[in-house]
């Protein structure tokens, strides 16, 4: 269990969530597991958990990415059953996720809304942990030379050195990532 972050220093509660879903669309989809770690200045993190009956079955496709059945979900509580110990447990926090902001929030809100309950981020910090990382580790071209050729892209952003250097990232993913194909096909 999470016991204290070494490094933020919170002066309000933060709930850190992460949502698993049916899919990728917030107004169809429903979520299915819902994981919240609320943390407090000086108290002890408290950790919330459940996996949620979608109403719905749960697409191979969904499966396949978080490992949740219908079988596993069939008596589990509807997200409606939890909607207002969830939105107590989140009130007054500030919110943390990886990708909260295009994804789980917009979760979360269709499904309160679903449940008739309000949930208002308005007045709430939101900090999306994923922005973070991509601000601070650049996922492009000249990151892709670093990464797979071990040295900067001289030549980005003309169409001839972004050529050369796509082609050379590409053989050397071959090379590293041997599960992949050798051909196009």
């Amino acid at each position: 269990m999470f016991k204290k972050f070494r490094h933020l220093r919170i002066k309000r509660p933060l709930a850190i969530l992460d949502a698993e879903t049916t899919g990728v669309d917030p107004a169809t989809d429903r979520i299915v597991e819902l994981a919240i770690l609320r943390a407090e200045p000086g108290k002890k993190s408290t950790l919330f958990h459940n996996r949620l009956n979608p109403q719905r079955p749960i697409p191979q496709e969904a499966t396949a990415i978080h490992g949740i059945t219908d079988k596993d979900v069939a008596n589990s509580p509807t997200f409606g059953d939890v909607a207002r110990k969830v939105q107590r447990l989140l009130d007054p926090c500030n919110l943390v996720g990886f990708n909260i902001k295009r994804f789980d929030l917009p979760c979360l809100m269709a499904e309160f809304s679903r449940a008739g309950a309000s949930f208002r981020v308005n007045g709430r910090a939101v900090i999306d942990a994923q922005e973070i990382f991509f601000d601070r580790e650049p996922r492009d071209l000249s990151a892709a030379v670093r990464q797979y050729l071990g040295k900067p892209h001289e030549s980005a952003h003309s169409a001839i050195g972004d050529v050369l250097a796509t082609a050379a990232i590409l053989d050397a993913q071959l090379g590293r990532y041997r599960d992949l194909p050798l051909n196009v096909d």
